[in-house]
């Protein structure tokens, strides 16, 4: 059901040919205001008798609701509508209505060959035209349109007729429309006129071309034209000033039944003659003896009249005065004016004309959300009529979008350029938009010549400004996306114009329309639109001045970075400095480029003044391709500026994911600061060559990260400290060492601290819930993770906060919050994407992939996986690779590609051992259990879960307990071991309700399965009460059952499973190619016992030599020998 209680069809509506039926109720206004109550009741009927009817009749709604109570319905064909419309009159003119709340319908068909917008809407611009039909008719009556009429007219309902109401011009000012009226013996057929354009007193003129989009706009004018006395439609040449006020005009004709009037301005050159022009627009003949102001006055003073006054700026004071006159004389009139500025009148309200509406995505939006853009709109109406086949395509869409935006919005930039399309592609129009002026010419010959060429348009309001705002005009046009009024006056003062005069000369600009200003908080900021700034930028050539003003605002800007640089190490989200470089940003772009290219020196300065805005606010491509401009022209100079460059690039690259480059740019740097003895540029390359060797082997980047820490100290470098310090920890963290990595940490956070370092602050909290996450603390976890999450927010850094999100993904998964979980892990991914911090790409993708796993889309979860897989690889950071891995391998487990899943466990143990990583190693373990399970290896499926239970618990990671616990409760129900996995899963059961965890991935089915087998084993009371016994038992005492369970077991008298412990060690002594005696110093047992062991060993396997016991422990994965094994026995 709709939000109106209509129920709105789900199907496609019908494309092609087909007809509109327009309802709404006649003077519903007055009816809410008379009776409230008695129309609620009423509007509820009216849905609901109207409901029945469409359905009836075969109609469909669209999915948007209609606006008011207007309801706006489609038929395949047109006599179905007809039908509808007189079922619909005659329910209603029968129907007992509440008092004071009698519901008179206006009913419109109008049959028209509609495309589909979507799935449920056709095009704006043909239901317009409905509703200007609509517009024309009263309370009670029906009419049809003339291309519905011929289609109907043989297939009348039982005594219906359609009368001729003529021809009307409609109020959308197009072509006029043939009107019939439906009569019916059961329906009133009596009605005043219609109450059309032609009807109504008016001097409004017929357009040519369609009115595109620009309900927002017209709905905001309609408001003060209800209210003010004089309102002015300012705004640049070619914005659409008239075309709007026409329609509004048209809009409002209702409010004024003794006419509204168009006086057209452009063409009138004498100010004497205004009068004239306004008498003669209203029809009216000169009074001898009168003025013709006076004759003005005196037909209007008791006329509710609207005039509208078009063009006004060239003739700006005689307009002012003559309306201030008429206003002052005639109390029931009001004027609507459009101009380029200001009339000036007391009580005069002023509304800009803004550019049309453009997309918002114009690169990637499909091509029905483009023509949701009037801007779009438009071109696409304007190409159609000079080539009659255009359409929008997948392949032309973004062109089309890229002309909408580059042009502004404006529509007469917008017109002319499709105007183009009769001989260009929009591709080609669109790469030609930099040479605008040239391209965009042509215009209709009919219309003002200012109005044929887009340079012509902007060329009239030029010669309208004084000396000195043409001069600030030319020179404004040097800045990139806007400017504050220090700017303009420190860039564009001297020579002409006074440091002090600029304010003023700037209003004059924004009064004329040329100059558009936004509210940023309490300041103001100022821009040009890229069409006036190209043609401003033509005149600054023009007169000589573009290097000397590109100097001046390179050099103010230059100034602006540096005064910021020390304040972005503690400032935040709410702080200016933040905010000014962000909004700054075209301008440091540009003033970049200028010193690029005429002194590198400067550069290089501009560079390193914005590295740690650029780093902190995750725009690294941008920082990178400053940084390349910069150095490609600074030359090879050992400078400490030149090495912070090289440093604060490779520092850049290594977040973005570009890894070989940023290691070059470190080493680099690196070189370049030995060979200057600058220790902040040693200290910074450090770090990042410290953190990259970390990624593979932490205890070969502890080493350059500690020495990072001692330079950076020394150097009073306190982001490299901090930064360093904390790197240093997570090399720590990265080999499950929270404990020697806390203290690092609380060092760090002392400096940020008191540096206000809210990144810092990030990444201490960060790792901090990272420990939480493994020692099964997930409300603290979460805590820590929001802060380092909020922290990361307030100066829009995605690499913390991206990280932070995935490990609060990995929680919530843990937690059972699959949606939640899903929707943040693709926020991140999104985030990631959008920012280029490619450092985070594959963890954000193993997390959106661990989400889809838990949801079953096995699929989506592949891709996922195998690009984590595929990023780790790239980036060698051994850590996050054999979490990919392990994620991978759990995948092709539950889809049972076992041999795949295989492959994944193993490497993903492998790189864990090379990694130093119990936690990862683990995570590998307990997969390669599951593998040996399913594979029917329950003793090697036992010792791989053991080891993962054993590093875990050593560690105090409680998260993956319960997991290790379940594992080793199905081995023990296939080795018939009922009891001991009963009393295991209510072990696991309690440490997950203590956690606040669930199973990952769920797989209910092989639980359920397990369990079933082992309640059926044990019979109910027996499961229920091992459950009981195991479910009583705290983490450690549940450890120490499965241990003492492990040696008390049974085991098969043939067989790997067979072997003992003691056994299985001395395999493992002999894959590593130890001699018996060594074995037996190694364990504690004479040579001879590890003979007898062997012939054991053989006896059991059937193995027939030495040799081949080892290569068969080396194909099962055995794990080698280590230094404690002897003293663990």
């Amino acid at each position: 059901m709709g939000a109106d209680g209509i129920e709105q069809a789900p199907l496609h509506q019908p494309a092609g040919r087909v007809t509109f039926m327009f309802t709404d109720i006649g003077e519903s206004t007055r009816l809410w205001e008379s009776a409230p109550e008695a129309m609620g009741i009423a509007v509820s009927r009216y849905y609901e008798l109207l409901d029945a009817v469409i359905s009836r009749r075969g109609g469909v709604r669209p999915l948007e609701k209609s606006e008011g109570d207007s309801v706006v319905t489609v038929f395949t064909r047109a006599w179905d509508a007809l039908a509808a419309a007189l079922d619909v009159q005659r329910v209603f003119h029968s129907e007992d209505w509440p008092a004071g709340a009698s519901l008179r319908l206006r009913i419109v068909l109008h049959t028209v060959g509609a495309p589909r917008r979507d799935e449920g809407n056709h095009f704006d611009h043909a239901v317009n035209r409905c509703g200007r039909l609509r517009a024309v008719a009263h309370g009670g009556q029906v009419v049809v349109s003339g291309t519905t009429r011929d289609l109907v007219f043989d297939r009348l309902p039982e005594h219906a007729e359609l009368i001729d109401l003529g021809v009307h011009r409609l109020r959308d000012l197009g072509a006029s429309e043939h009107v019939f009226g439906l009569v019916h013996p059961d329906l009133p057929g009596e009605f005043p006129p219609l109450r059309s354009l032609d009807t109504m007193p008016n001097n409004l003129p017929s357009e040519l071309t369609s009115f595109i989009g620009r309900r927002t706009e017209l709905a905001q004018i309609g408001d003060p034209l209800g209210r003010m006395r004089l309102l002015t439609l300012t705004g640049a040449g070619g914005c659409g000033k008239t075309r709007l006020a026409l329609q509004a005009a048209a809009d409002t004709m209702d409010r004024h039944p003794d006419g509204v009037w168009w006086v057209e301005l452009a063409r009138l050159e004498d100010a004497p003659l205004l009068p004239a022009a306004v008498l003669g627009s209203l029809g009216l003949r000169e009074v001898p003896g009168r003025s013709l102001l006076d004759t003005l006055i005196r037909h209007l003073r008791a006329h509710r009249a609207l005039v509208v006054l078009d063009n006004c700026e060239h003739l700006l004071a005689a307009c002012a005065q003559f309306a201030d006159a008429l206003l002052r004389a005639c109390p029931s009139l009001t004027i609507l004016a459009t101009s380029r500025e200001p009339l000036g009148v007391p009580g005069e309200v002023t509304w800009r004309v803004p550019s049309m509406s453009l997309p918002v995505e114009p690169w990637g939006e499909p091509i029905e959300a483009l023509r949701q853009s009037d801007a779009v709109a438009l071109f696409i109406d304007r190409a159609t009529q000079v080539r009659p086949n255009f359409t929008i395509t997948a392949a032309n869409a973004p062109a089309v979008a890229r002309i909408g935006h580059g042009l502004d919005g404006i529509p007469l930039a917008i017109e002319l350029a499709a105007a183009r399309v009769r001989m260009l592609a929009p591709e080609e129009i669109a790469r030609a938009l930099g040479d605008r002026f040239h391209l965009l010419t042509g215009g209709a010959r009919t219309v003002m010549p200012r109005h044929q060429t887009l340079e012509a348009s902007l060329d009239w309001s030029h010669e309208l400004l004084s000396d000195g705002e043409r001069t600030l005009l030319r020179r404004l046009s040097v800045f990139a996306g806007g400017w504050t009024l220090d700017s303009a006056e420190q860039v564009c003062s001297g020579e002409g114009i006074d440091r002090y005069g600029v304010l003023d000369l700037l209003t004059g600009l924004v009064d004329k329309s040329l100059v558009n200003t936004d509210e940023h908080g309490a300041e103001t900021r100022y821009r040009l639109l890229e069409t006036v700034r190209q043609y401003a930028m033509a005149r600054l050539a023009d007169a000589g001045e573009v290097n000397d003003l590109r100097d001046r605002h390179l050099t103010y800007h230059l100034a602006l970075a540096k005064a910021a640089e020390p304040q972005v190490l503690g400032a935040g989200r709410d702080d200016a400095v933040l905010h000014t470089l962000a909004t700054e940003l075209p301008n440091l772009r540009a003033a970049m480029e200028r010193a690029a290219r005429t002194d590198p020196h400067t550069a290089l300065c501009l560079a390193d003044a914005m590295t740690l805005f650029w780093l902190f606010t995750g725009r690294y491509r941008e920082g990178d391709t400053a940084y390349a401009r910069a150095l490609d022209t600074a030359g090879e100079a050992p400078t400490p500026l030149h090495g912070r460059a090289l440093a604060g690039r490779g520092n850049l690259a290594l977040y973005g994911g570009a890894y070989e480059a940023a290691h070059g740019w470190a080493q680099a740097a690196l070189a370049t600061g030995e060979a200057c003895g600058d220790l902040s540029v040693q200290a910074r390359a450090c770090q990042t060559l410290g953190l990259m060797a970390s990624f593979g082997n932490p205890a070969r980047g502890r080493p350059l990260l500690e020495r990072s820490v001692q330079l950076a100290t020394q150097a009073g470098d306190d982001w490299c400290q901090v930064s360093a310090l904390q790197i240093l920890a997570i090399a720590w963290i990265l080999q499950d060492d929270f404990d020697t990595a806390r203290p690092i940490l609380d060092d760090a956070y002392a400096t940020a601290t008191r540096l206000g370092y809210l990144r810092g602050l990030a990444w201490h909290w960060f790792c901090l819930g990272w420990e939480a996450i493994y020692q099964g603390r997930l409300d603290k976890a979460h805590e820590l993770l929001a802060r380092a999450v909020a922290a990361s927010n307030e100066v829009g850094d995605p690499a913390p906060n991206s990280r932070a999100n995935c490990l609060m993904t990995y929680a919530q998964l843990a937690c059972g919050d699959i949606t939640l979980a899903y929707s943040l892990a693709n926020t991140t991914l999104a985030r990631v994407r959008e920012t280029g911090a490619d450092m985070v790409f594959g963890f954000a993708h193993q997390m959106l992939g661990r989400t889809e796993l838990a949801l079953g889309e096995l699929p989506a979860t592949r891709g996922h996986l195998q690009t984590a897989v595929e990023a780790g690889r790239r980036s060698g950071f051994a850590y996050l690779l054999s979490w990919h891995l392990a994620a991978l391998g759990t995948l092709e487990r539950v889809d049972g590609n076992l041999d795949t899943a295989h492959r994944c466990a193993e490497e993903a143990l492998e790189v864990a051992r090379r990694l130093g990583s119990g936690w990862m190693q683990a995570g590998a373990e307990r997969l390669l259990g599951r593998l040996a399970l399913a594979a029917g290896e329950a003793m090697q499926a036992e010792r791989y879960v053991h080891d993962a239970l054993g590093r875990l618990v050593v560690k105090g990671f409680a998260l993956d307990v319960p997991e290790c616990l379940d594992i080793l409760a199905a081995i023990a129900a296939t080795q018939e071991n009922f009891e001991g996995a009963a009393r295991l899963f209510g072990a696991a059961a309690t440490g997950r309700e203590q956690l606040g965890i669930v199973r990952f991935p769920p797989e209910p089915e092989f639980w359920s399965s397990v369990q079933l087998m082992t309640r059926e084993a044990l019979g109910p009371q027996g499961y229920d009460a091992a459950f009981a016994a195991g479910a009583a038992l705290r983490t450690d005492e549940a450890v120490a059952y499965v241990r003492r369970a492990r040696g008390e077991r049974k085991r098969p008298s043939r067989g790997w499973d067979s072997l003992t412990p003691t056994e299985v060690d001395v395999v493992r002594h002999i894959a590593a190619g130890f001699t018996n005696r060594q074995i037996g110093e190694r364990l504690f047992i004479s040579a001879g016992t590890v003979k007898v062991h062997l012939s054991h060993i053989f006896a059991k396997l059937g193995t027939p030599s030495r040799s081949h016991l080892a290569a068969e422990a080396t194909r099962r994965g055995l794990d080698p020998p280590t230094a404690t094994d002897a003293t663990k026995r």
